[in-house]
């Protein structure tokens, strides 16, 4: 097989050339093929990445294999200088102490590891200080603020590759990456990756509810007089409420005020009893029980109430035992948060259902990029629940701008309902 040289400058030309030989060739070469596309776009990245003086941001789709990338200069590193010293920066304990292990044991690299890998979250980079770096690792980058990046300040480094699935839209972090000397150097944004059978296919079902404006199941009012009100009345309340304070002058208390109203009424939206409700009937009557579905909840508790199985911050004790059942195949339902938008593997996933989405694309692209790992064959459903009521509906909107329109299928709840959209119709 004969591939360009530039693959990542030339993707449509290469894509044409794999869709060839997945037509014409066994399912054993063709994976052989994929293999060396693999290696030859991480000999570009770190063609790349050297050109740029060994300093750069890497933003790739999640499964593209960006840890590959880090890992292979790493090797080239310590094959030249056994003692090199790098530093890896990651958000979570959970990416430091397993997930970055099982990538380098994966690669064969597991002593690099053990002997020349210094590991660090975050949330403690600030206190490194006065040490010296061959190599830094910076992965999901977006993570970097005003207080840890003062780490740049008091140490010194030969060579930094930042990494994560979309580069920060932040004014702040890019300013901040500006000044220490990162810019993007190697884009592989999701409709690439797919091109490219790095990441499988997928597609994504918008399902367009209402709010309930039947029952009357929440409480209002103030202490001398408390009433019950739908759930439409008191979304219709908050937000009337805080159209008002937009208008007015507001100094610090009313500043204060306002962000406040600005938190209650997204509580309300992620809290939604409807979308609970309507997340049930789906996962009971409209996907096949025997599909693999995550399920991110838009709050703890609506996590706990939809699935037995679940992975979030209040369910530490058992979070370990309930993913290793979904990865084993022992149940086919995980329900979370936000705990595993990144830093988790987690293995042979169908598809997904969001009772919530906010308007951040890379959050989006990371949960997305949890079920479309490559398999041949595969293509990986994502379903989001948006109340068309609220402003649900903007961040929605809002997040799914950067996708590829022809992967988006929008229908209602009532038409599911009714029987007019079934779950092969996406």
């Amino acid at each position: 097989m004969i591939l360009s040289k530039t693959i990542l400058e030339n993707p449509d030309a290469v894509a044409e050339q794999l869709n060839h030989y997945e037509e014409t060739v066994s399912p054993a070469i063709f994976e052989a093929y994929i293999a060396v596309l693999r290696t030859q776009i991480a000999n570009e990245v770190s063609f790349k990445f050297h050109e740029n003086g060994k300093k750069g941001a890497i933003d790739a789709a999640t499964g593209v294999g960006k840890s590959y990338f880090a890992i292979k200069e790493c090797i080239d590193l310590v094959s030249k200088r056994p003692q090199a010293k790098i530093l890896l920066v990651v958000p979570t304990e959970e990416l430091r102490d397993n997930n970055w292990k099982d990538e380098f044991e994966k690669w064969g690299a597991i002593d690099i590891y053990n002997n020349n890998l210094k590991r660090v979250c975050y949330a403690s980079l600030h206190k490194i200080r006065n040490e010296q770096f061959d190599f830094i690792i910076e992965d999901e980058y977006h993570h970097i603020t005003t207080a840890n990046a003062i780490f740049f300040k008091h140490n010194i480094y030969e060579g930094i590759m930042c990494l994560s699935a979309t580069k920060p839209k932040s004014l702040e972090k890019l300013r901040l990456l500006e000044a220490i000397g990162i810019k993007t150097i190697v884009h592989i944004p999701l409709a690439t990756a797919v091109k490219l059978k790095l990441v499988s296919p997928y597609s994504i079902l918008v399902v367009e509810t209402r709010l309930d404006n039947f029952n009357r199941n929440i409480e209002a009012g103030g202490k001398e007089k408390k009433f019950m009100v739908t759930e439409k009345q008191n979304y219709d309340y908050k937000d009337k409420k805080l159209q008002k304070m937009l208008y007015s002058k507001k100094d610090k208390e009313g500043r204060k005020k306002y962000e406040y109203a600005i938190r209650e009424r997204m509580r309300l939206v992620y809290n939604m009893s409807s979308k609970k409700e309507i997340a049930r009937y789906l996962l009971d009557n409209f996907i096949p029980e025997s599909e693999k579905y995550l399920i991110f909840a838009g709050s703890i508790e609506h996590a706990n109430e939809l699935c037995k199985y679940k992975f979030h911050s209040k369910n530490k004790r058992y979070n370990a035992k309930h993913l290793q059942l979904f990865n084993d195949d022992i149940t086919n339902r995980l329900a979370c948060v936000e705990a595993l938008n990144e830093g988790v593997n987690i293995r042979k996933v169908k598809g997904a259902l969001a009772l919530q989405v906010n308007s951040v694309d890379r959050d989006l692209v990371q949960r997305l990029g949890r079920l479309i790992r490559y398999v041949r064959g595969h293509k990986g459903k994502f379903i989001i629940l948006c109340c068309i009521d609220t402003q649900d509906k903007e961040w929605t909107e809002t997040a799914l701008e950067s996708f590829d329109e022809s992967t988006i299928t929008r229908t209602s709840y009532s038409q599911i309902l009714v029987g007019n959209f079934k779950y092969d119709d996406f």
